[in-house]
């Protein structure tokens, strides 16, 4: 299994609107991705914690080129000031 740890910062007058879509974005990760099998959002102020769990690095290759990420991250670049992504296996 791989864990995915993303770590965002949101300029602060969007988080709500960026929060509505980084709900549906998890919503939409685990309905419609069979290999993504956590995808948890934590908040402290303006920064956000992702946690998601994938089968392998295949299916998180596939999590970043379906259509639903693909309008995910269009529609809140412009809110984002910082990202970070880590991967880890699951042990």
């Amino acid at each position: 299994m791989l864990v995915v740890l993303v770590e965002l910062e949101i300029a602060a007058e969007r988080m709500e609107e960026f929060l509505v879509h980084m709900r549906e974005q998890a919503r939409n990760s685990l309905t419609r991705e069979p290999d993504c099998h956590v995808f948890d959002i934590a908040r402290d102020g303006t920064r956000l914690t992702l946690y998601e769990v994938y089968t392998d690095a295949s299916a998180f290759q596939r999590h970043l080129e379906s259509e639903h990420f693909l309008a995910f991250d269009a529609a809140t670049q412009p809110m984002t000031l910082a990202k970070h992504v880590r991967k880890f296996e699951l042990v």
